[in-house]
């Protein structure tokens, strides 16, 4: 599948072009894009992305590594309409989906809370100012208006039926609409939502399948409308006498070349389009009736007419902008128009926490803003388990890879002389179920037995013979499951043709279960002389290794996991880019001992600074030494901290090493200080360490011993 994809992705970037635009982040989804919105919540900032059989939520804060942070599944459709309004987000789609209303309250968790479904195909969303919904391009009515009074639950209070507006803008009560099959731009008064009142329409000349969008000015003395026809540009029109309507401006990119959407800048004249082949451009209209070109990105070189940059976003507080590209994926860019560049500047008080079982102690970082004097740091708190990782999803697992991660290597587990064969009927149905020998947790679930299916992934719940891979998360793929390469695989099977090869072996015990594909072919048709050699190793923390050995010849699978309702997961490839000889791929659930003091995230203006607090927890872990990971996005840089944890028993207490880090220096004065004046409280373990005289009691003749260590 998506073997074309591949092609036209590395086709692109051969090819990208910009002027007073730059290219800061590059996002792939593995299937084509349509519409894109952005929010900002919390002090965080992220993309909305419309795919084409679910929305894509995405956490920018750091404009340089996108993580996507879940998926709501819908109907297959080219086109997904996406708009926030007070901590939720709308999705109309030309499936039938109604609207689906999802929460984002936790924006790391998105949630589906209700449908709209009054009816089923919609084309453009747009929500005002003051809290309604606009829908348009729907059955029965040409536009449907909600009250977003209960954002939940949208309440109907008005229709319009005049004809099909394909998209619209609502600004100071007047709706703004693009009839693209006749060519004309309605303006409708809404102020009263369960009245709407035409007040004019003019044809723009552009014919059949013209007026495709438009865009009011802040002084709403222009409309600017854009053509999706051959030769489809930008017109800008002096509206300030609805009686004496007039063509102002005109402009164009490639006469071969159409326009999409169109986009005002907030408090700027600048005008943003996604311009399809031409991506994304930037007009100053400060002066309407000569618009001039100050900046762009081309994200690629594809000829058509409908194809490449669908959407835009650019009112992001940060002054970045996201741009959605049908054939690639999700671009984050930057101009130095609009952003004023924040840097963060960052230090950690204590890295290193050596602790008994069932202590606590806290730690501190400081993160400050020191980029251009007007400029905003958005930042956002996370911990991670590794040092580099890909994901997450929703219940929060991430995972990354040796290739990628110098902290792990290729560990492959050699079952050769131990492993027991697993059994096939044929080559797309598992074989029977088997203990795992331990519960294995997974998305929340408990697991002790599971099947192994032929076509490469392992499985905890129904079987599924499905041997033509799609992307995930998906209702219609296997669940909950394991997909270490999921393809149309052929490995030895009761009903065998000529051409299967390979078996299929396990091992157990309770340490770890291995499920072990020696040498499998794929089904031979397109894939000749094509053979896999991977293992899957699932263990009883819940952490996943899935280690290539040898691949031979094509594959085009599907590598990641997913819940038990197809709602969730975490798709690393759907296509040959990832797996390689040699290599491992490692899924982890988190970590649990690094906890956060207070909020994760916020703001800072120019020379501004916050401090924020974490604790390390020791209760319920082994001895043994840990390592995490405090991870630091913003729009201003990203870091990745190693916090690194130690519990042992308490003899190998060091005498003044209060702060745990194994070394004696004015920062285990500083502590051992607030500890004496009760600023702040030891644990038993840093009590111990501070009580140089042993009197049980912690004063200044410890502070006199401790500085003698140091000196000492």
């Amino acid at each position: 599948m998506y073997r074309k994809f591949t092609f036209i992705l590395l086709f692109a970037f051969a090819f990208p072009q910009g002027y007073n635009m730059e290219l800061v982040s590059f996002m792939s989804f593995g299937q084509n894009t349509s519409d894109i919105t952005g929010f900002y919540q919390d002090g965080r900032e992220f993309a909305v992305v419309g795919l084409q059989n679910a929305a894509s939520f995405v956490d920018i804060t750091d404009p340089s590594n996108p993580v996507e942070l879940g998926r709501i599944s819908g109907g297959n459709s080219i086109w997904r309409d996406l708009k926030y309004w007070n901590r939720y987000v709308y999705i109309g789609t030309e499936a039938s989906d109604g609207v689906k209303v999802v929460s984002v309250d936790d924006p790391d968790n998105p949630t589906l809370v209700s449908t709209i479904s009054d009816f089923g195909n919609s084309h453009n969303i747009h929500i005002d100012s003051d809290g309604y919904l606009y829908v348009v391009g729907a059955s029965s009515h040409d536009v449907w208006i909600y009250d977003l009074s209960m954002p939940a639950f949208p309440q109907l209070v008005g229709t319009w039926s005049g004809e099909y507006l394909h998209d619209i803008e609502v600004y100071n009560n007047k709706l703004y609409g693009a009839a693209i099959y006749s060519g004309l731009f309605y303006i409708i008064d809404v102020s009263d939502k369960t009245n709407p009142v035409t007040l004019t329409s003019y044809n723009t000349g552009g014919g059949y399948v013209s007026t495709h969008d438009c865009a009011v000015t802040y002084d709403e003395q222009y409309l600017i409308t854009g053509d999706e026809s051959t030769g489809g540009h930008i017109k800008i029109w002096d509206i300030a006498d609805y009686g004496n309507i007039n063509l102002v401006a005109e402009y164009m990119t490639n006469p071969s070349h159409s326009a999409h959407n169109l986009y005002i800048r907030p408090d700027t004249n600048l005008l943003i389009i996604s311009y399809y082949a031409d991506g994304t451009r930037i007009l100053d209209i400060s002066d309407p009736t000569n618009p001039l070109e100050v900046a762009y990105y081309d994200t690629s070189n594809i000829e058509g007419l409908y194809v490449g940059n669908w959407g835009t976003y650019a009112y992001l507080p940060s002054g970045y902008i996201i741009s959605s590209d049908i054939e690639t994926g999700m671009y984050v860019l930057m101009s130095p128009l609009i952003v004023s560049p924040p840097e963060m500047q960052y230090s950690v008080d204590n890295s290193n926490f050596s602790l008994n079982m069932g202590e606590s102690m806290n730690g501190s970082i400081t993160i400050s803003n020191i980029g251009d004097i007007e400029s905003v740091l958005n930042f956002n708190l996370s911990t991670t388990p590794f040092s580099v990782t890909g994901g997450s999803d929703v219940f929060g697992n991430v995972w990354t890879d040796s290739n990628s991660n110098d902290d792990y290597e290729y560990n492959w587990i050699d079952i050769s002389d131990s492993g027991n064969l697993y059994s096939f009927s044929d080559n797309d149905g598992s074989g029977e179920s088997i203990p795992i020998g331990f519960d294995f947790p997974f998305y929340g679930e408990n697991f002790s037995s599971l099947i192994v299916n032929p076509n490469g992934w392992v499985g905890f719940g129904e079987d599924n013979n499905e041997w033509d891979n799609t992307n995930i998360p998906s209702t219609n793929a296997p669940r909950s499951a394991i997909f270490g390469l999921w393809d149309d695989l052929n490995p030895v099977n009761d009903n065998c043709n000529s051409y299967c090869s390979g078996n299929v072996y396990t091992h157990a015990n309770t340490d770890r279960f291995v499920i072990w594909f020696n040498e499998v072919a794929h089904w031979w048709t397109n894939f000749e002389d094509s053979y896999y050699d991977f293992q899957i190793v699932i263990y009883p923390n819940g952490d996943i290794d899935v280690n290539y050995n040898s691949l031979t010849g094509n594959h085009d699978a599907t590598i990641g996991i997913q819940n038990s309702t197809g709602t969730d997961g975490i798709q690393v490839s759907s296509s040959s880019g990832f797996a390689n000889d040699e290599k491992s791929l490692f899924f982890s659930s988190g970590i649990d001992w690094i906890n956060f003091i207070g909020e994760t995230s916020g703001q800072l203006d120019y020379g501004m600074s916050v401090i924020q607090d974490f604790e390390v927890n020791a209760d319920g872990i082994e001895n043994g030494d840990y390592t995490g990971f405090i991870k630091i996005s913003s729009n201003g840089g990203s870091a990745t901290l190693p916090i690194n944890l130690s519990v042992g028993t308490g003899s190998e207490i060091m005498p003044g090493d209060v702060n745990m880090d194994n070394d004696l220096n004015v920062l285990d004065v500083v502590i051992l200080t607030n500890f004496i004046l009760a600023t702040d409280f030891p644990s038993d373990s840093q009590f111990e360490a501070g009580d140089l005289n042993g009197d049980g009691i912690l004063n200044v003749l410890d502070i006199i011993n401790l500085i003698n260590l140091i000196l000492t």
